[in-house]
């Protein structure tokens, strides 16, 4: 892992921490309702960026 994957994996644990904030307390059925909440976590995912190295699995697009 390069030094620019290591901050985006950091990232992505900041992000985590955002998502688990910002869906406390809600059930499952109220978060599909909540379209800024998806939207909020689809912007704290940076994991696309990371590099593939080698051997690993492409994600789907």
């Amino acid at each position: 892992m390069n030094r620019q994957d290591a901050e985006l994996v950091e990232d992505i644990l900041k992000a985590i921490n955002q998502i688990s904030d910002y869906t406390k307390g809600q059930s499952y059925e109220a978060f599909l309702e909540d379209t800024k909440t998806q939207d909020a976590e689809l912007r704290c995912e940076p994991g696309h960026r990371l590099e593939r190295h080698p051997g690993e699995a492409a994600r789907p697009a």
